[in-house]
């Protein structure tokens, strides 16, 4: 159920792996829309790279209300 003060009923859940960005946009039903994924160069890039994943979808789907990112590991900062 989609909070009613969420301007944007999409969601977008992203995962960040040592090779790979995959983000999946989830709709207002709960059911995924939209899936990719991208390959990740290299460490100093994976920010860069995250960032225009993010701009992509959110030009293609208008915006999304949340966000969530799931990283491998302890984030130490």
């Amino acid at each position: 159920m989609v909070d009613s003060q969420d301007q944007f009923a999409n969601r977008v859940g992203i995962e960040i792996s040592g090779t790979a960005l995959t983000a999946v946009v989830i709709g207002e039903n709960g059911a995924v829309v939209s899936s990719r994924s991208i390959a990740v160069t290299d460490a100093e890039s994976m920010v860069p790279q995250l960032i225009e994943l993010i701009e992509d979808l959110k030009k293609e789907y208008g915006g999304f209300s949340r966000v969530g990112v799931a990283v491998p590991g302890l984030v130490d900062r």
